[in-house]
């Protein structure tokens, strides 16, 4: 979760990656990377082979919920949402981000200083080897006020990019469409991770927060993600946060665990 004040420049660039690993470690603590092939047990009757040759379960035909204010990006739209984003900032600048990947395809090995170190490295392993599908951004003013959430869905090849099966089923099932992905998905600007060690689903439950569309899509995810960061605000906080005290921390990869 974070105030967001500058988010986009005016000017769409599909080459611009805004690099976020020009920090991170190079591998030189002596970690290495294994591949998992990720297979499980195939729950639906019809399948095809992909290029990694693995088994994809295809699923019935997927019935939208309403769309909450979600509102779907692709190449088509691009330009059209980032002006609209770029009004909304001016008052709804607490943006809460969720990201759907391909799943986890490797684990670092080698010798790591602490589990948090281990985490991070799992992380950085993943996101280099693979694409992310949908990032979401959901934008609330200072009082937890909804506006509108937008669902970036990327390019996709599910006969090419590589995945974990059983996180493709899953988004399926979720109503992610592969075949719109492959034709319409916006370039890749970044790839943001979903590593979460618990579930948002369970969090929002227990602080009585109830979601908004369908579980495992960044929209819906996202909008999920603000709501509870304003409901922990108002219960654990008495409705004021340090900024400078908790401000650019990430569970599980420092000393807020």
């Amino acid at each position: 979760m974070a105030k967001l004040t500058d988010l986009m420049n005016g000017t769409h660039n599909s080459n611009a990656s805004g690099d976020s690993r020009g920090n991170q470690p190079n591998g030189n603590d002596g970690s290495s990377m294994q591949s998992m092939d990720g297979n499980s047990a195939v729950q639906n009757s019809a399948h095809v082979l992909n290029a990694n040759n693995v088994q994809v379960s295809m699923v019935p035909p997927y019935s939208a919920p309403p769309s909450y204010n979600i509102v779907d990006v692709w190449e088509s739209n691009l330009e059209e949402a980032f002006k609209k984003i770029r009004t909304i900032i001016d008052t709804h600048y607490y943006v809460a981000m969720d990201t759907e990947f391909p799943g986890v395809v490797a684990r670092p090995q080698g010798q790591f200083k602490s589990h948090s170190d281990y985490t991070y490295q799992s992380i950085r392993c993943n996101v280099e080897l693979l694409k992310i599908i949908q990032l979401g951004l959901a934008f609330f003013n200072e009082h937890g006020e909804f506006h509108s959430c937008f669902q970036f869905n990327f390019k996709f090849n599910i006969n090419e990019d590589m995945f974990a099966k059983d996180s493709i089923d899953l988004l399926q099932t979720s109503g992610i469409q592969f075949n719109r992905l492959e034709e319409d998905g916006t370039a890749h600007l970044s790839h943001p991770p979903k590593t979460a060690p618990g579930g948002l689903s369970d969090v929002g439950e227990q602080l009585d927060v109830p979601r908004i569309g369908p579980e495992h899509q960044a929209g819906s995810d996202s909008i999920l993600t603000a709501r509870i960061f304003f409901q922990m605000v108002k219960v654990y906080f008495e409705d004021h946060l340090d900024d400078d005290q908790y401000a650019g921390q990430l569970f599980g990869l420092g000393a807020n665990k």
